[in-house]
């Protein structure tokens, strides 16, 4: 008897009843929601609006320090060219230690010289 239906079953669909069942799920349509496409469309915005608002303050907050830096520029090429204390030690610390070297270069006076003798 099953014999005989799987052999209508055959004739009429000329398929295999097997086989039928695998292309019915391979060729099956996915069901899609207008409310999930909204969802993942928002998704996509939201993630957009996100990246553009940080790369603007990004943007924003690079510019400003560039042209702070830019303002202060003179300001500091003249106070590292302005002799101060620490350019002079510097500067003697090293005529000292040549002194040794190249005694052309600089000599100190004498101790008793200095005092005096």
């Amino acid at each position: 008897m099953q014999q005989d239906h799987f052999n209508e079953l055959v004739d009429v669909v000329g398929v295999d009843a097997n086989k039928r069942q695998g292309k019915v799920v391979k060729n099956r349509k996915m069901n899609t929601s207008m409310r999930r496409t909204l969802i993942v469309a928002a998704k996509v915005m939201l993630l957009f609006v996100g990246a553009s608002i940080y790369f603007a303050v990004s943007f924003s907050l690079e510019y400003k320090e560039f042209n702070r830096q830019y303002v202060s520029m003179a300001e500091q090429a003249c106070a590292a060219r302005r002799n101060n204390l620490l350019g002079d030690s510097g500067a003697s610390i090293r005529e000292f230690q040549l002194a040794a070297f190249r005694p052309s270069i600089f000599r100190p006076p004498s101790f008793a010289q200095t005092g005096g003798k």
